[in-house]
C-alpha cells in the first residue's frame, strides 16, 4: 500500500485518482510526482525577460556610453579642429555658468517643467477618457480607433517636420474661418458670467493646448485601450448582478485595474513632453550649441542638468503613483 498513490497516478485519470485518494486509508498518503519544467510564473518571467532584452541591450551598448561621454564632456572644454577635437579640463565651470550665470537657461528649464506638470495630467485624462469611449461597442469603432491613432503617425518623420514648421497650425486667412474661431472664443462669455480670472486663464490655456494634447496622446490611448480589454468581463457581470452601477464599476473595477498602466503612461508622457524639441529648454540648448557664438561644452552641461531633473521628476512621480497602483493576480 505504500505505492498506492503513485500507481493510481500512472494508471488512472486525475479525476479518478482524486476520488480514489479520498477513499484511500488515512495511513497511506498519496505521493504526488513533481512536474518537471518551469511553473506558470517562471514562464511569465522568462517571457518578460525576453521582451525587455532588446531594451537592455540598447541601453548597454548605445544609451549608457552616450551618457558617460556627455558627463565626461561636461567637465571639459571641447576644442574642435580639422583633425578632430581636444579636451581641456575645466571642472564644474559649465555647471556653475548654467545654474548661477545663465538666467535664460534657468527660465527655460523652469518653464519646461511647469509646462510638463500642466500638460501631463491633461494628456492622461484625455487618453483615458477616449480609451473608455473607444472600448464601448458601437458602429464604426474600428474607424474611430484608427483616427485617434493618427497622432502617432503625425509625430513621426516628414509630418513632424511640417508640424515643427507650423504648417498645420498657421492662422486661417479666410474671413469665414476667422469668424468661426472668434465665435468659439469663450473668454468674453466666461467674463460675463462672473467667473474668476484665474479659472478663466486655466480654461483658455487648456483650449489653446487642444492640438498639443491630441497629438501627444496616441500611444497612451492605445495602451489604455489594450489594458481595458484585458479586464475579465466576469468582474463586471458579477458586480452588475450585485446591483453596481456603471459609475461604481468604473471606480471599483476599471480604474483600479488600469492603475499600473496609468503609472506607465505617466512616465512615458513625462519623457515625451520634456524630450520634445518644442520644449523651451531643448530649443535653448540647441541654440547654445549651434548659435553664432555657440559652445558645445556649455550645452552638454545644460543637457546633463536637464537629464538629472528628468530623473528626479520621474522618480518622484513613480513613488507617488506607485502607492495607488493595484495589481490583479
Amino acid at each position: 500500500m505504500k505505492k498506492f498513490g503513485s500507481i493510481l497516478e500512472k494508471i488512472m485519470p486525475r479525476k479518478k485518482a482524486a476520488e480514489a485518494a479520498a477513499a484511500a486509508p488515512a495511513g497511506n498518503p498519496i505521493v504526488r510526482r513533481k512536474k518537471k519544467g518551469l511553473s506558470l510564473q517562471g514562464k511569465r518571467a522568462v517571457a518578460g525577460l525576453l521582451f525587455v532584452t532588446p531594451l537592455i541591450l540598447g541601453m548597454a551598448f548605445f544609451f549608457l556610453p552616450a551618457i558617460i561621454d556627455a558627463v565626461k564632456f561636461s567637465f571639459h572644454k571641447i576644442n574642435r579642429g580639422i583633425g578632430g577635437y581636444t579636451l581641456d579640463y575645466v571642472g564644474f565651470s559649465w555647471y556653475d555658468y548654467a545654474i548661477n550665470q545663465d538666467k535664460w537657461y534657468r527660465f527655460s528649464l523652469i518653464e519646461s517643467l511647469a509646462n510638463m506638470f500642466f500638460s501631463v495630467p491633461l494628456v492622461l485624462i484625455f487618453s483615458f477618457f477616449m480609451a473608455s469611449v473607444l472600448n464601448q461597442k458601437f458602429r464604426g469603432r474600428a474607424f474611430f480607433r484608427a483616427i485617434l491613432f493618427l497622432p502617432v503617425i503625425i509625430s513621426a518623420g516628414v509630418v513632424l517636420k511640417l508640424d515643427n514648421l507650423n504648417l498645420f497650425t498657421t492662422a486661417p486667412q479666410s474671413a469665414v474661418a476667422a469668424d468661426t474661431i472668434s465665435a468659439l472664443d469663450l473668454v468674453p462669455l466666461l467674463i460675463k458670467l462672473g467667473m474668476p480670472t484665474s479659472i478663466i486663464s486655466q480654461i483658455s490655456s487648456i483650449i489653446a493646448r487642444i492640438y498639443e494634447i491630441v497629438t501627444a496622446s496616441g500611444v497612451q490611448i492605445l495602451i489604455f485601450l489594450a489594458a481595458m480589454q484585458t479586464i475579465p468581463p466576469s468582474l463586471y457581470e458579477a458586480s452588475t448582478m450585485d446591483g453596481a452601477t456603471g459609475w461604481e464599476n468604473f471606480w471599483k473595477i476599471t480604474f483600479p485595474m488600469l492603475s499600473p498602466y496609468i503609472l506607465s503612461n505617466a512616465v512615458y508622457t513625462i519623457v515625451d513632453n520634456l524630450g520634445s524639441f518644442k520644449s523651451p529648454v531643448m530649443q535653448y540648448m540647441v541654440s547654445v550649441a549651434t548659435g553664432i557664438h555657440g559652445d558645445l561644452s556649455k550645452s552638454i552641461a545644460m543637457a546633463v542638468i536637464f537629464f538629472s531633473c528628468q530623473l528626479v521628476v520621474i522618480a518622484i512621480i513613480t513613488v507617488l503613483v506607485s502607492r495607488l497602483v493595484f495589481y490583479y493576480d
